[in-house]
Order: structure tokens, then sequence, then C-alpha cells
């Protein structure tokens, strides 16, 4: 999903499993932006990259929670790169700016296994939004999501964030700064 946010309003036992929302147009400039928003009961959120790198001076939120109502949120990428505006990884009764400090929210429950890493997408400009960053591959958790949206196999045991199953040689660990998208 590019340009909109996933909602789960007033709905329960809503599941949103590996997603990938880019919310990265240069030409949004205001108003509120937020990759998940949510508040029904039993909501999961996880296995989901949420990247935020709209401009302008608006509020951005990776995931915002206005109760404690969601379940799960883990396992998740919230990568806030937003050059201007007021930004949160998360809210909860209040914004939070960075993943150690929105980990700490409703006592530690939420995203204790998430990351905070630049996705370093094959090609965003052409619509590929696969991620090569070495520190993504296998943060998921097996959730019965098999296939992927190119419909090819999911590790059963440790399958990736977000909409893409991907592979990152071992060689390539540390070389992330090299790859251009």
């Amino acid at each position: 999903v590019t340009g909109s946010r996933m909602y789960a309003l007033e709905y329960t036992y809503c599941l949103f499993y590996h997603n990938t929302v880019v919310l990265d147009n240069p030409a949004s400039t205001s108003g509120t932006t937020a990759g998940f928003y949510g508040y029904g009961a039993g909501t999961e959120v996880r296995n989901n990259i949420l990247d935020i790198r709209r401009a302008g001076s608006g509020t951005k939120y990776c995931v915002y929670f206005s109760s404690t109502a969601t379940a799960a949120s883990n396992n998740n990428n919230l990568y806030m790169a937003a050059p201007a505006g007021t930004n949160y990884i998360g809210w909860y009764v209040s914004g939070f700016s960075t993943l150690t400090a929105w980990q700490g929210a409703n006592s530690g429950s939420w995203d204790q296994q998430s990351t905070n890493v630049d996705p370093l997408y094959v090609n965003p400009t052409g619509g590929n939004y696969k991620p090569t960053a070495v520190a993504l591959d296998n943060i998921g958790t097996p959730l019965g999501v098999l296939d992927d949206i190119l419909n090819l196999s999911r590790s059963l045991t440790t399958p990736d964030a977000g909409a893409y199953e991907f592979a990152v040689s071992p060689y390539d660990v540390g070389a992330e700064a090299l790859i251009t998208p």
C-alpha cells in the first residue's frame, strides 16, 4: 500500500499481517499520517513494514493505538524518516519518538521484537518495495501466511516482515550502504 494508511476503526479481531505500507509522497505536506491506525479489540499488527518518509509539517506515526484494545503488535519494522513535522514511531496516550521509548508504552506489551531499519527497497520509484536490508531478513514470526505478494513461499520458521519474502546473502552483511535502490 502506498499513499494511504491501514485502519482498524471500531473493528474487532482484525489481523494485519505481512503488509508493506510506504508513505513517501513529497507532495503530502500537511495533515496527520499514520502507517496503521486502530483501536479495535483483539486487533493484531504483526510482521509489517510501516515506513513513513513524506515531507511536510504534519504529524506522522508509524502506529497509532488509541486504546489498549490492540492485542498484539510485534515483529514489525517501524521506520520513521520524515524530514519535517512532528514524527513518532508510535502513539498511545502520548507520542513516542523512538522505538525504545515506544517499546516501553503500555507496560512494554508492544513491538518488543520490532526494528527501526531503512528497508533499502530494490526500486521504490519503479514500484518495487522488496527490501534488501540484512537487518530485516527473517525478523517475522510464523503466523500461517504461507505465500508473499508474488505468490512465493514464505519461510515456515523465520518469515520476513512485509509483503515480500526475500533472502540476503550472508556475504552482504555490512554492505547495505553499498546497495543503491
